[in-house]
């Protein structure tokens, strides 16, 4: 049986996002995959796929979208939040 995909509803600042967790490997795989040759996160490659691949609703959002680095950061925690719990 599939299972029903977990979402939630977060708002940053004025806005709200819609996620949808696109599983555990993908979490793993992306977190990996953003990853440069020293072991660092790659912050905006890994905001990037959180948009493309866990935000739902709005459709198409992009790392610019956001007014500031602050605004970014709460919503890179709040994504972080849904999908490790």
């Amino acid at each position: 049986m599939a299972k029903t995909p977990k979402t939630t509803v977060v708002k940053v600042g004025d806005r709200e996002f819609k996620l949808q967790h696109p599983g555990v490997k993908w979490y793993m795989e992306n977190t990996d995959a953003c990853r440069n040759a020293n072991g660092v996160v790659q912050t905006a490659k890994y905001a990037q796929n959180l948009l493309d691949f866990v935000v739902v609703d709005p459709v198409g959002m992009k790392v610019d979208d956001f007014e500031t680095v602050g605004e970014l950061e709460e919503f890179i925690q709040a994504a972080e939040t849904f999908l490790r719990g």
